[in-house]
Order: structure tokens, then sequence, then C-alpha cells
């Protein structure tokens, strides 16, 4: 029997598995569909509905049974895929390491273009000022590329991080499984 429950509380990854695991404490073989974004669940299992909101109720969050249809449930990343790349923390903490790392690869990129230009500019000279070197400061335009290019690694790195649900694929009645089936 299918049962449609609404949840109250579940707005991130770890009150979704909270009730999953709550939902198997009351029948490990139940098939558990999930959606945040909606705050529904749907169970396929022999288990009264009573049960499974009772349960879920223990963990902190308030369920009841409902009538709406799920359109689409995303699924909750494995944990292998959670961590740590799946929190908020491990997204800041890689977008942190990639602005690191560009504050010293802008830089040293922006040194080899200067070195390259007085190559091939000949009326260029080798001085380390401006004088004498086309107007271009060696080590002056590296230097103010390093906050720039940090700034960016780090929003690109920030906007391309991955969400902490991915969304599940649809068959011919809209749902998906968070075990896969």
């Amino acid at each position: 029997m299918r049962h449609v429950l609404a949840i109250t509380g579940m707005i991130d990854a770890s009150a979704a598995r909270s009730v999953e695991a709550a939902i198997r404490g009351v029948d490990p073989s139940a098939t558990i569909n999930i959606s945040m974004p909606a705050g529904l669940v749907s169970v396929d299992s022999q288990a009264e509905a009573a049960a499974f909101c009772t349960a879920i109720e223990a963990r902190g969050l308030v369920a009841e049974p409902t009538t709406r249809a799920m359109t689409w449930t995303p699924q909750l990343l494995t944990p292998d895929e959670a961590a740590p790349r799946g929190t908020m923390a491990g997204l800041i903490r890689r977008a942190l390491m990639w602005g690191i790392a560009w504050l010293f690869i802008t830089p040293a990129i922006f040194l080899v273009l200067m070195l390259i230009v007085r190559e091939i500019v000949p009326r260029c000279g080798f001085g380390l000022s401006d004088a004498g070197a086309c107007g271009i400061d060696l080590f002056a335009v590296p230097a103010l590329a390093a906050i720039p290019g940090a700034i960016i690694a780090f929003a690109i790195t920030f906007a391309l991080g991955k969400p902490l649900v991915r969304r599940g694929s649809d068959d011919t009645d809209g749902w998906s499984t968070t075990d896969g089936h």
C-alpha cells in the first residue's frame, strides 16, 4: 500500500535521512521516495501510515498523511557522493582551496605572459620597472592579478558546487526511489 506523508521540518539532507531511518525502523523493506522541496515522503509498505508518522515524530519532525501528489522525487546523495563535497562546509572548503591555489597560479601566468610580451615586442627592454620596458612593470601586474584571480576561482568553484540532492529519474508514474529501484 502506498502512503504519502507530509513532513514539516524536513529542510535538509540530514532531516531526510532521519525520516528515512524512522521509516526503515518501522518497515525495513519499505520503498521510500522523498521530495524535500515538496516536503513529501511516499512509502510503499504494508504497515499503517500512523506507525510511520509516530516514528517520524519521535525524531522531532511533524508527519501526517496527505492526498497531495508527488510529481518527482530527488534522490539523496550517497555517503560517498556527499563527503566532503555534499555539504555547504565541504563546498566552502573546496572553494577556498581553489581560491588560494589561484592566488599563486594567476601571478605565475601573468609573469609568463609578461616575459613573452617582452620577447616578442622588440622595442621593449628588460628593465625591472617601467623605465624602458614598454610601460609594463614585470612584477606589479602579476601581483595585482593575484587577488582578482583568487576571487574569481572561489566564485566559480562555489557556483559550480554540487547540490545536496540530485533530481531522481522520472519513470512512467513520476516516482523514483532513494534506494535506486
